[in-house]
């Protein structure tokens, strides 16, 4: 039963992969939303601690490739919009 979870929690968090490749081809953040990716990274963080809470593997992992994840496309976010600024 756990590889449904581990199958469901990779193309949740794999869909943010697919925006950092978007927005790497693309070169600009204009059109996306930073309070989006604020309140999902606070989410994540707050999953994580129930995951961690609940002794859940799956969601521990899960959560964590997700924090990972949409850190580095916040940091992309900060990259590209600075380059805007400019």
């Amino acid at each position: 039963m756990d590889i449904i979870g581990y199958i469901g929690c990779g193309l949740l968090h794999g869909s943010t992969w697919c925006q950092m490749i978007k927005t790497l081809r693309r070169k600009q953040v204009d059109d996306i939303s930073l309070i989006y990716w604020l309140c999902v990274i606070s989410g994540l963080i707050l999953y994580l601690i129930y995951s961690i809470q609940i002794h859940v593997m799956v969601y521990i992992i899960a959560n964590c490739f997700g924090l990972l994840s949409s850190f580095l496309y916040l940091t992309l976010y900060f990259v590209y919009k600075r380059r805007m600024i400019k």
